[in-house]
C-alpha cells in the first residue's frame, strides 16, 4: 500500500513582488514558495497559514484563489497532490525557519522566473504566470 500526501504552496504577493524562499543546501538549495504538507484534520487554509507562519514568520496573510493543482508520483510507493494558492501579505518582514531555509527575496517578474526551477515554471506557464501581478 502506498503513501498519499497533500502539499500546499502559496505565491505570496506584497507590493507587486512575489516571495521566494531558498531551501537549505542539504535539502536541495532550490528556490520555492512557502508551504508544506497537510496534517490530518486540517483544512486547506489552516495548513497554508500554519506553514507560512512556520517558514516565513508572516501571520497576517489573506489567502486568495487556487492557482494550480498537480499530482506527482515521487517514489514507487509515494504520491503527492500539490495545490498552489495566491496569497497577499500585509508586511514584508520575513523570519525564516533556520532549519529549512537560508535566504528569501521579494522578487520581481524577471528574478522570479530566473530563480525558480524548470519544473515549477512549467507548472506556472501560461495563464498562471501571466495572471500574477508582479513587476
Amino acid at each position: 500500500m502506498g503513501e498519499f500526501k497533500v502539499g500546499l504552496k502559496s505565491i505570496i504577493l506584497y507590493e507587486r513582488r512575489a516571495l521566494l524562499i531558498k531551501r537549505a543546501a542539504d535539502d536541495g538549495g532550490l528556490w520555492e514558495f512557502p508551504g508544506g504538507l497537510m496534517e490530518f484534520g486540517e483544512d486547506l487554509h489552516e495548513t497554508l497559514r500554519r506553514e507560512i507562519k512556520e517558514e516565513t514568520g508572516l501571520d497576517d496573510i489573506r489567502i486568495g484563489k487556487l492557482l494550480y493543482a498537480m499530482t506527482a508520483k515521487v517514489s514507487p510507493s509515494r504520491q503527492i497532490v500539490g495545490l498552489g494558492y495566491l496569497s497577499y501579505a500585509n508586511s514584508s518582514d520575513i523570519t525564516l525557519s533556520p532549519d529549512e531555509h537560508t535566504d528569501f527575496v521579494w522578487a520581481g517578474k524577471n528574478q522570479f522566473v530566473n530563480l525558480l526551477n524548470k519544473d515549477m515554471l512549467t507548472l506556472l506557464e501560461g495563464d498562471v504566470l501571466d495572471s500574477l501581478e508582479i513587476d
